[in-house]
């Protein structure tokens, strides 16, 4: 009962891990998103047992107004520097019909991904290595493909 009305509880969805897009961070963990990275790594975050954060910067503590943090260190297990450009991460294009020539070693970081995913999971994937991931899955795969647009099943 909510105020005195009846109403159906509906846990929330927990995801075991959550692989995130920030521009900057501190040593905290504490982040700071642009642009789209606004649409849902905040979600993905908090709702995830393990976040690992890729950014474009680690600053130490203090140097992040607390007003402009968009989530906090408490939600962040791990944080990566982001060491590519956007030429090194390609074209989001299908694998076959990129103009560039993906790197093997990226390839193989997607297959990887891949083999973890099993028919009957939902996956949201982002851009760089999965896109590359996003581009192997097939029907047959029975891998449902979420997007900040809808669901492609």
């Amino acid at each position: 009962m909510i105020d005195g009305i009846e109403m159906v509880y509906i846990p929330a969805i927990k995801g075991d891990v959550a692989l995130i897009r920030a521009w900057k961070a501190d040593t905290a963990g504490n982040l700071v998103y642009r642009m789209t990275e606004n649409n849902f790594n905040h979600s993905a975050a908090t709702a995830a047992r393990l976040v690992i954060a890729e950014v474009e910067e680690i600053v130490p503590v203090g140097d992040i107004d607390p007003n402009e943090v968009h989530t906090p260190g408490c939600f962040i297990d791990y944080l990566v520097e982001a060491k590519l450009s956007t030429a090194d991460l390609g074209s989001s294009a299908s694998v076959s019909a990129s103009a560039k020539k993906v790197d093997e070693r990226r390839m193989n970081m997607a297959r990887e991904a891949l083999s973890e995913l099993t028919p009957g999971d939902v996956v949201n994937l982002g851009i760089g290595v999965p896109t590359l991931v996003a581009d192997l899955i097939t029907p047959e795969h029975g891998i449902s493909m979420h997007t900040e647009n809808g669901m492609l099943g």
